[in-house]
């Protein structure tokens, strides 16, 4: 999902399309059930790196434990 804020810009949420910074990273497909074809991730990968290229964007990876703390979180916001 991409989001435009006023204040913050553009912003990719990628959910499970991407689980962690280094996978998109270094191009790794998470060994996880429910990858069932890595050539879908890899183009998942591509769009979301166009995207970002394109708009400036930041993402906001879903379960990188890693980006989440450096992240805002309530009561703080992204406007």
């Amino acid at each position: 999902m991409t989001v435009k804020l006023p204040k913050t810009g553009t912003v990719i949420l990628t959910s499970d399309v991407v689980y962690l910074k280094e996978n998109l990273d270094k191009n790794l497909i998470p060994p996880i059930p429910g990858t069932f074809n890595p050539s879908d991730a890899y183009r998942s990968y591509q769009r979301v790196r166009l995207v970002r290229d394109a708009n400036n964007a930041q993402i906001f990876y879903g379960h990188d434990p890693e980006v989440f703390k450096a992240t805002k979180h309530a009561p703080e916001f992204y406007d």
